[in-house]
């Protein structure tokens, strides 16, 4: 979800709804879990990329999903 969340801001086109939705439905198809509160390299998760980049419908997609606005990871 980082990766599409972060090509698509690159993209600016609605994009990032299709490639959120079809990535759920495989998943969906395959029955595997998706961590969609994992971090990045930079501490953020997707949720937090798609309300960065101004992606309200990946952001609505995110939290039917079940997505929450955590805090990055500590780092030391």
């Amino acid at each position: 979800m980082h990766v599409i969340c972060e090509t698509a801001a690159d993209e600016s086109s609605n994009k990032e709804v299709n490639m959120s939705e079809t990535f759920f439905e495989i998943d969906d198809e395959k029955k595997q879990l998706v961590q969609v509160n994992t971090w990045n390299e930079e501490g953020c998760t997707p949720l937090q990329l798609a309300v960065i980049y101004l992606m309200p419908w990946v952001t609505a997609l995110l939290l039917d999903r079940g997505a929450t606005s955590t805090n990055s990871p500590s780092r030391t």
